[in-house]
């Protein structure tokens, strides 16, 4: 079973996403580059999280994995 974590960014600290496999981490930054071990991929600023999702849905489409967790770079806020 393949598991991804999509991460929509404009730089946040992304501190906490160093309890998961790198290789399992895909950042769509907005802002400047992330500063954590990760796939990084650069987008335009426009829109919000829901263009950093739709973007990679429509990208990897015929390869996405059984499992997807997508999340803002910031998650403390929504507690």
């Amino acid at each position: 079973m393949t598991k991804e974590l999509v991460v929509s960014y404009y730089n946040e600290n992304l501190d906490w996403l160093q309890v998961f496999p790198k290789e399992n981490i895909h950042v769509y930054s907005k802002g400047n580059p992330a500063s954590i071990p990760c796939i990084q991929y650069r987008l335009l600023n426009i829109g919000r999280e829901s263009h950093t999702y739709l973007s990679y849905i429509i990208e990897r489409y015929d390869t996405l994995p059984d499992i997807i967790f997508f999340t803002q770079g910031r998650i403390d806020d929504h507690f």
